[in-house]
């Protein structure tokens, strides 16, 4: 074999390497990767992976791998971020690419990416509203914007926990636990209430209760086809419960909401005063009675838009 070959053939054989290796890392509560041109481990966001080789690479380094490894070829494909190369072979690819690879790269950001029932959920909402092509920009917007409020309410979830029990770790699918129900209840209060602590978030705090409806029945549905009967019961005793709290927990939400709709959206000061629509009205029949009526008027184009808009004004405002 050509020397030029055998030394491609070895690289190749130590990328593959590599992707074992970390394939396997992966799994572990914090894993250390390992990359090309590096002695020590890496973090998972600190890596990109090159999608025509499959190597690892750090963020900072991979432009000079890439002038070599894609220099024929027709289309440049971009990096793949190592957190979403590495998310369980379950996830579609179009649902990867399309909103896992847009999430930022902070703590809410990365555990939407790594967090497997915050996966499942994203994944099961996606292809739900997939089916409306006329709106893709607004269905991926939603899915990604349900996928964060859930993930801000988790961190919050879990340093409350950790506060009861130091040593207890929990997952997003805990949230559904009966035992853990009085810390989700503190959760919800300090993700919806502002930092000075006078004023709710109505909207976001009506819109968990909801998003923790959808992820129970997820959750419920991952429990029934595994089998996991019991498990899908207890998902069913924590639904009770937190509709049997609806009214204690975001019944200040439902009362600001409409409030709010009462107050703000049907004040009778947002309508125009009488005295304008009757200046309106006069203005514009006043103008078109003149405009038709001279004889001597050179009609030109300038003429023709403003009779237009005139006649238009009469239709849209008055419906005459």
């Amino acid at each position: 074999m050509p020397q030029k070959d055998r030394n491609a053939a070895f690289n190749q054989l130590k990328k593959d390497g590599i992707n074992n290796y970390n394939v396997t890392e992966a799994g572990l509560q914090q894993p250390v990767l390992q990359c090309e041109r590096s002695h020590t481990g890496r973090a998972v966001a600190d890596l990109t992976v090159c999608p025509n080789c499959s190597g690892f690479f750090s963020r900072k380094c991979y432009y000079k791998h890439k002038r070599h490894c894609q220099v024929n070829k027709p289309v440049v494909r971009q990096s793949i971020p190592a957190v979403l190369y590495l998310t369980p072979p379950d996830v579609a690819e179009d649902f990867r690419d399309e909103i896992l690879s847009r999430f930022l790269k902070d703590e809410v950001g990365q555990l939407c990416c790594t967090e497997p029932s915050l996966l499942s959920f994203g994944q099961r909402l996606y292809y739900k509203m997939k089916a409306k092509q006329d709106k893709k920009t607004e269905v991926k917007r939603s899915v990604m914007n349900d996928m964060r409020r859930l993930a801000s309410l988790f961190i919050k979830f879990r340093e409350e926990v950790k506060r009861e029990a130091p040593d207890t770790s929990v997952e997003v699918k805990d949230m559904l636990c009966r035992d853990h129900f009085p810390s989700l209840e503190t959760a919800v209060i300090q993700v919806t209430t502002s930092q000075d602590g006078t004023e709710i978030k109505s909207g976001l705090k009506l819109g968990l209760y909801y998003l923790l409806k959808k992820l129970a029945k997820v959750i419920k549905i991952n429990y029934l086809v595994k089998k996991q009967d019991d498990l899908a019961t207890e998902v069913d005793k924590f639904t009770d419960i937190l509709g049997m709290n609806f009214n204690f927990l975001f019944g200040d939400a439902v009362y600001q909401i409409n409030k709010n709709r009462e107050t703000k959206l049907r004040r009778p000061t947002e309508m125009p005063s009488d005295a304008d629509v009757v200046k309106v009205r006069e203005y514009t029949v006043r103008n078109m009675r003149e405009m038709l009526s001279d004889p001597y008027l050179h009609w030109t184009a300038h003429e023709y838009v403003k009779l237009r808009d005139l006649a238009d004004s009469r239709i849209t405002l008055f419906n005459a």
